[in-house]
C-alpha cells in the first residue's frame, strides 16, 4: 500500500537538487532515505525515515567511516525500545553530504530478533528434556555403525555411560547369535530398502548379561543437522518373558494334547490342520507323513448319522459349528476311509476360538472312538430283538396251539354231538305230524347253519390243506369262503412265488396276515373287491393287499390293533409294514419281507 511521502528537511543550503528529489521519489514509501553530512548529522529525511528512526530533527546518524566499519548495517533505536537492524546503502555527493538508503520491507526488530532467540532456547529445551526423560533409548551412528551420540535414556537402560560408548561400533554391543539379524536390518534401512520396522535383538548390559530389546532405525544420514543412523529401542523384558511363558504354556498344551488317549485336532476354518496328537492318527489309520496340508476331510470317504443315514455337510460337527458360531457337543459320526474300510464310530466335540471381533480363527476338535462301545450297543440291541422275537414267536406258537386245540374240539367234539342231534332230529320228525313236524324242521335247518358255522371257525382256526396243499390253495378257499359269507369278490396274485422257497413258519404268518387283514376289511371298509398279490423277487418277498373300500384315515385308527399284530408278526422275519391309501378311498396294505 502506498502512502502520501512525507519530507522533512532542514534548511541547510547544501541539500542539491538531486538530493531533493531523490527523496520524493514515487516509491520512496518503501525505502527509507536520510541525507547527512560526513559526520552523520542529519540534514533532511524522507516520512518513513523520520517516523521509524529519528526521534527529532537533530538525530546524529552513523558517519560514513561507521558505517563503512560496519559492514553496512546499523541498529536504530528509539524511545520505547524499538530497534531496527538495517543494512544501510550510502552514496557520498561531490558537495560533501551522503544519500541513505535502506528497504523498509527488509527491517527487522530487534525485539522480534529477541523473542526469536528466546523461542528458539526454549525449543531446545524442549527437545532436550524429551529426549532426557525419554523412556526409549536412542543414539546416533555413522553409516559404518560408529555411536556419535547416546541418550541418558539409552544409558539408563545399558548401564553405560556415554564415555564408555562413543566411538565405538554399535554392533559390539548386539548378541552374537542376533548379530547377523541386526547388521542386516542396519544396512537395508542405510540403503532405504527395509524389511522389518521392527527387529528383537538382544543388547549388552553392564554388568547384568544381555537385556531383551526391541530396536528400530531411522536413517537421517542425508539430514545436514543429523547426519546419522538414528536407532531407537526400548527394554522388552516384560513382552519377552510374557511370550516365553506363552511359548512354555504351548509347549505344556502340546505335550498334554500329544499324550492324551482321546484324539484332539485343531483346524483351520478352511480345513487345513494346524495342529493333531497321535491317537488322531491312530483313529484315521494313517501316519505323520500322510496328513493332508489342505483339508482334513479329504481323508474321509463316507460320514454317516447314528442312525445309518448318510450325514449331510452341513450336518457334520465341524461344519454346524462354523455356520451357527456355538460349540457342537456329544455327536455320535460314524467314517469311513481308505485305511479304515471298515466304519469306525467317533464321539465328536467341537469348540470354537474366537478373534476379538468375534470370527473364528480356529476349531478345537476332540474325538474318541466308540466302535467297540456301539458294536456292544448295537448287539444288545440285536439280543433285545432277539429276545423279543423268541417272545413274540412263543406267543404267537401258543396262539396257534390253542386255536389248534380250539378247532380240533369245535371238529371233534362240538361238531360230532352237533352232527348226532341232527340225527336226532330226522328221526323224529319222520315220526311227527303237524305243527311238530315244522318245529322240528326248523330245529334242523337251524343245527346245519350251526354246524357249519363251526366248520369255518375249525378251518379258520386251523387251516386244514396249509401243510398238504401250501400257501396259495389256503388263500383261494379263504378268498372262496369270503366270497360266500360276505358277497365279496377276492382275487388272487402270485408271480414268481414257489411254495418250496419258504418255510412252514413264514407261510403260516403270511396266511394270518391275509386273514387278520381280510377280517378288518369286512368289518370296517364296506369293501365289495380285494387283491391279494404276493410277489417274490431276489431282493425278498412282498405280500399286498387292496381294497375299494371308503374311509381309509377312520379305518386307520379302527385297526390300530390289527395292524400292531400284523406288525409283530412280519416282525419275526425282519418285515416291514406300511398300510397306505388305495386309489378310490380304498387301503393298501404292504408287507416287504428281506430274501
Amino acid at each position: 500500500m502506498l502512502c502520501g511521502l512525507i519530507l522533512h528537511t532542514v534548511p541547510n543550503p547544501m541539500i542539491s537538487s538531486i538530493q531533493k528529489a531523490v527523496l520524493l521519489l514515487p516509491h520512496a514509501r518503501q525505502f527509507y532515505n536520510v541525507v547527512t553530512d560526513r559526520t552523520g548529522r542529519v540534514l533532511a529525511a524522507n516520512g518513513p525515515a523520520r517516523e521509524h528512526l529519528l526521534t527529532d530533527q537533530g538525530t546524529r546518524f552513523p558517519s560514513l567511516e561507521e558505517i563503512r566499519g560496519s559492514g553496512g548495517t546499523w541498529i536504530h533505536g528509539r524511545e520505547g525500545g524499538t530497534y531496527r537492524v538495517l543494512s544501510w546503502e550510502v552514496e557520498e555527493v561531490p558537495d560533501g553530504t551522503c544519500q541513505w538508503i535502506a528497504q523498509a520491507k527488509t527491517a527487522r526488530s530487534h525485539k522480534i530478533a529477541s523473542r526469536k532467540d528466546d523461542h528458539l532456547q526454549r525449543s531446545e529445551l524442549f527437545y532436550r528434556s524429551i529426549i532426557a526423560d525419554a523412556h526409549d533409548g536412542m543414539l546416533v551412528t555413522d553409516a559404518e555403525g560408529t555411536i556419535t551420540f547416546l541418550s541418558p535414556a539409552a544409558e539408563a537402560i545399558l548401564g553405560f555411560p556415554a564415555t564408555e560408548v562413543l566411538g565405538r561400533n554399535c554392533f559390539g554391543f548386539v548378541h552374537p547369535e542376533d548379530l547377523l539379524t541386526a547388521a542386516k536390518a542396519f544396512h537395508d534401512r542405510r540403503e532405504w530398502r527395509p524389511e522389518l520396522e521392527v527387529v528383537a535383538v538382544r543388547l549388552r548390559r553392564k554388568g547384568a548379561g544381555w537385556l531383551p530389546c526391541m530396536l528400530r532405525g531411522h536413517n537421517l544420514l542425508q539430514n545436514p543437522h543429523v547426519s546419522g543412523m538414528v536407532i531407537y529401542f526400548h527394554d522388552d523384558t516384560l513382552r519377552k518373558s510374557a511370550e516365553d511363558a506363552l511359548r512354555e504354556s504351548e509347549q505344556r498344551f502340546r505335550h498334554l494334547i500329544r499324550h492324551l488317549q482321546v484324539g484332539v485336532v485343531v483346524l483351520h476354518p478352511s480345513g487345513s490342520v494346524l495342529m493333531h496328537n497321535k491317537a488322531v492318527l491312530d483313529l484315521l489309520g494313517i501316519t505323520e507323513g500322510e496328513v493332508p496340508e489342505t483339508n482334513v476331510f479329504e481323508l474321509i470317504e463316507e460320514f454317516v448319522n447314528e442312525d445309518g443315514s448318510l450325514m449331510t455337510m452341513e450336518e457334520q460337527p465341524l461344519v454346524r459349528a462354523l455356520q451357527t458360531g456355538r460349540p457342537v457337543k456329544d455327536v455320535v459320526v460314524g467314517i469311513r476311509t481308505a485305511k479304515l474300510p471298515e466304519r469306525t464310530w467317533l464321539l465328536v466335540n467341537t469348540d470354537l476360538v474366537l478373534s476379538e471381533e468375534g470370527i473364528p480363527t480356529s476349531l478345537i476338535c476332540s474325538v474318541i472312538d466308540i466302535t467297540e462301545r456301539k458294536k456292544q450297543q448295537e448287539k444288545q440291541f440285536q439280543d433285545r430283538i432277539i429276545q423279543q422275537k423268541l417272545l413274540t414267536q412263543a406267543t404267537i406258537d401258543a396262539q396257534e396251539k390253542e386255536r389248534r386245540e380250539i378247532g380240533k374240539e369245535l371238529h371233534d367234539n362240538i361238531g360230532q354231538h352237533l352232527t348226532s342231534t341232527k340225527l336226532f332230529l330226522d328221526m323224529a320228525r319222520s315220526a311227527a305230524e303237524g305243527t311238530t313236524a315244522e318245529m322240528l324242521a326248523l330245529a334242523l335247518r337251524n343245527i346245519n347253519e350251526i354246524i357249519n358255522e363251526v366248520r369255518s371257525i375249525s378251518r379258520s382256526l386251523v387251516p386244514p390243506t396249509l401243510t398238504d396243499l401250501g400257501l396259495i390253495e389256503c388263500i383261494r378257499d379263504l378268498a372262496e369262503t369270503t366270497r360266500r359269507t360276505h358277497a365279496v369278490r377276492v382275487e388272487i396274485s402270485a408271480e414268481g412265488f414257489r411254495e418250496s422257497d419258504f418255510p412252514e413258519n413264514l407261510k403260516l404268518m403270511l396266511f394270518r396276515i391275509i386273514q387278520e387283514q381280510l377280517n378288518s376289511i369286512l368289518r370296517h371298509a364296506d369293501a365289495a373287491y380285494v387283491l391279494v398279490r404276493l410277489t417274490a423277487r431276489p431282493e425278498g418277498l412282498v405280500l399286498e393287499i387292496e381294497d375299494n373300500g371308503t374311509g381309509f384315515e377312520a379305518r386307520k385308527k379302527a385297526s390300530g390293533g390289527e395292524l400292531a399284530n400284523i406288525r409283530n408278526r412280519a416282525g419275526l422275519f425282519e418285515g416291514i409294514v406300511d398300510l397306505l391309501p388305495a386309489p378310490g378311498g380304498g387301503s393298501r396294505l404292504r408287507v416287504s419281507l428281506p430274501a
